[in-house]
């Protein structure tokens, strides 16, 4: 009997040993952040695509709180660096900072938070990060690149171009598309010197005639020929010009104009005129970009 007394004795310490050193079960649960994604349809962007330059693209974005905190700011990132607000619209208004601030009902989550993005004015590829963070600083996000595409415009630059009254040989018509002066009555011209007032006048009237199918603009005041780089920046400008009246123009030094033919456009620069007496070789020097 005592040695059946003295093993349950053991038996008892053993059992509360063995359970001292078993852990406690971990009630600890851990906090989730929160989760973005993007909502397609009605022409938002929710994948890389090709938008056009300087102007404003769309996504729709849903963000869902997790269990560690309301969603706290919302930023988007251009290449890794906070894009400018004066570059965002959100629902319509401009941000006035990044990251943007939530309130409620937001920092609850989001389910159609409509971005707009100003795409840069060159031709470039830029990867846009639209992140939202919570109070605990989790955060989760969505990424696109973004794509911008221009033809770089080719320039000729200092053309002499004759009065169309002057001696053979010495050319008064521009073929613009290949940036060459051409002989009078040319079908590859697009431009025409005026030539002289009459035959009896040889006041060189300095004017730019349209020719075979050709349409003169005078250019926008926004347009900077100088500063150009892309060719559809070209047609955008002709598009504002105003149709120059008798299908001619007057020509100034500096003045700038458009020139459209079917599907090209073309910029047209005057850099010069010079004026000679009584021989007909007065000329004007132009550049051409297109």
């Amino acid at each position: 009997m005592k040695k059946l007394l003295s093993y349950l004795f053991y038996l008892a310490i053993a059992t509360v040993a063995i359970q001292s050193c078993t852990p406690e079960d971990d009630t600890t649960t851990t906090k989730t952040g929160p989760v973005v994604n993007f909502i397609s349809g009605n022409n938002n962007i929710d994948d890389d695509a090709i938008v056009t330059r300087n102007a404003y693209f769309k996504v729709v974005l849903s963000a869902t709180k997790g269990t560690a905190g309301q969603l706290k700011t919302f930023e988007v990132l251009a290449d890794g660096v906070s894009l400018d607000p004066t570059k965002m619209k959100i629902a319509g208004a401009g941000a006035a900072s990044i990251p943007v601030l939530l309130f409620a009902p937001d920092v609850d989550g989001v389910s159609n938070y409509a971005v707009e993005i100003l795409s840069t004015n060159i031709a470039d590829t830029v990867k846009y990060t639209f992140k939202f963070t919570d109070n605990a600083g989790n955060s989760d996000s969505e990424v696109i690149n973004i794509f911008t595409l221009g033809d770089s415009v080719s320039v000729v630059n200092n053309l002499k171009v004759y009065n169309s009254s002057s001696p053979a040989g010495f050319f008064g018509s521009v073929d613009l598309i290949n940036g060459v002066t051409v002989a009078k009555g040319s079908a590859s011209a697009q431009l025409e010197d005026y030539g002289v007032q009459s035959p009896t006048n040889s006041t060189w009237l300095m004017r730019f005639l349209e020719r075979n199918g050709s349409n003169i603009r005078t250019s926008p005041a926004s347009f900077n020929f100088d500063a150009v780089s892309y060719a559809d920046d070209i047609k955008a400008a002709y598009e504002l010009g105003t149709d120059s009246p008798n299908n001619d123009i007057l020509m100034t030094k500096d003045l700038v104009f458009l020139v459209n033919q079917g599907t090209k456009y073309f910029a047209v620069k005057v850099n010069d005129l010079v004026a000679t007496s009584n021989d007909n070789l007065d000329y004007s020097i132009i550049s051409i970009k297109k």
